[in-house]
């Protein structure tokens, strides 16, 4: 059994130091729709602000929480 887990975690370890290293089709497109996303995101919401007169702490608080959603996301994904 550990034998096993420790096969898995060398294999996980080598697949992602080869993408680090090489950008693998994958991971170019993870990277591009993070991107795109919190981009997006902070676009849509400067021009909520704008519209609203809302505070920039507020906005900053939103984006915080976009961010971790983010993050959660890219965890489940790799």
């Amino acid at each position: 059994m550990l034998f096993e887990q420790y096969k898995d975690y060398e294999y996980n370890l080598k697949k992602m130091e080869f993408q680090l290293k090489y950008h693998t089709l994958k991971t170019f497109f993870e990277k591009v729709l993070s991107l795109y996303l919190n981009f997006g995101i902070f676009a849509n919401f400067e021009r909520r602000r704008q519209q609203t007169k809302i505070g920039k702490s507020e906005i900053y608080c939103l984006t915080q929480q976009n961010t971790d959603f983010l993050i959660e996301v890219n965890k489940k994904i790799l």
